[in-house]
């Protein structure tokens, strides 16, 4: 005969075993550093595609790393800065490239047929709404809001984005800036510091041989890993928290 007391503390040993699974189910806490994109003066910063004048800015984000987990390593030196102020957020990518691809432009979408530095900005690590900025070496842009998984608003535009290029036969350069006011509208998270807004942001690069390749041919590049069998940027893993000091 089963009495209520063994029945009570089989009851005891069950919960205390589901305690246990869902606390190794739970992700381990992040100790990743959030890096800071800093507060700078811009006195100096012309939106022209020449990017000289970024060696005055007093202190800048910078990016150097990027890797490709898909396809070919070497892929040509890849650059990205950034620092804000009050009114805007500045950024800049140099690109080393000698085989230049570009479909003829006819609209925004042609951008995703070719070469280009792409942006993506959250203030939500589960990308329930998301920004992408794809810009090509002509200083053409696809800019669109998405949200998890893959639902893009192509009409979407951010008619206050300033982009220049520099091209050549060798490389190019894109230099932009967005409003902070855009940025702050993403609802970022707070640190414990009241003048310290979360981002988490997404730096990438796609790099082509030629029009139309296949699938497999384009070289999928970006800052973060993803750890993802197939190339894919649009899920929480290829982005980083980064954090933006309001002044």
């Amino acid at each position: 005969m089963i009495t209520f007391s063994l029945i009570k503390r089989r009851y005891s040993l069950l919960t205390f075993a589901c305690s246990l699974l869902l606390t190794a189910c739970q992700p381990a806490a992040s100790t990743e550093e959030i890096l800071e994109i800093p507060f700078s003066k811009a006195d100096s910063i012309h939106i022209d595609g020449d990017l000289s004048d970024w060696d005055k800015v007093s202190s800048t984000f910078s990016v150097s790393q990027f890797v490709s987990p898909w396809s070919d390593p070497n892929f040509g030196e890849t650059s990205f800065q950034a620092f804000h102020d009050k009114e805007w957020f500045y950024f800049s990518f140099a690109i080393a490239d000698s085989t230049i691809v570009e479909a003829p432009f006819d609209a925004e979408e042609a951008v995703a047929a070719g070469d280009r530095a792409e942006i993506f900005l959250s203030g939500d690590p589960k990308l329930s709404t998301y920004y992408c900025f794809e810009l090509a070496p002509s200083g053409h842009v696809l800019d669109y809001e998405a949200k998890f998984y893959r639902q893009f608003d192509y009409p979407w535009d951010l008619k206050e984005l300033q982009i220049a290029k520099h091209k050549d036969a060798q490389s190019y350069r894109i230099e932009g800036k967005m409003p902070m006011t855009f940025l702050k509208s993403m609802k970022p998270a707070k640190t414990e510091k009241p003048n310290e807004l979360i981002f988490y942001l997404g730096l990438y690069r796609g790099e082509y041989k030629t029009l139309n390749p296949k699938e497999e041919d384009i070289n999928w590049i970006t800052w973060i890993d993803p750890k993802v069998e197939k190339p894919d940027f649009h899920i929480p893993t290829s982005f980083r928290a980064v954090k933006f000091k309001l002044d």
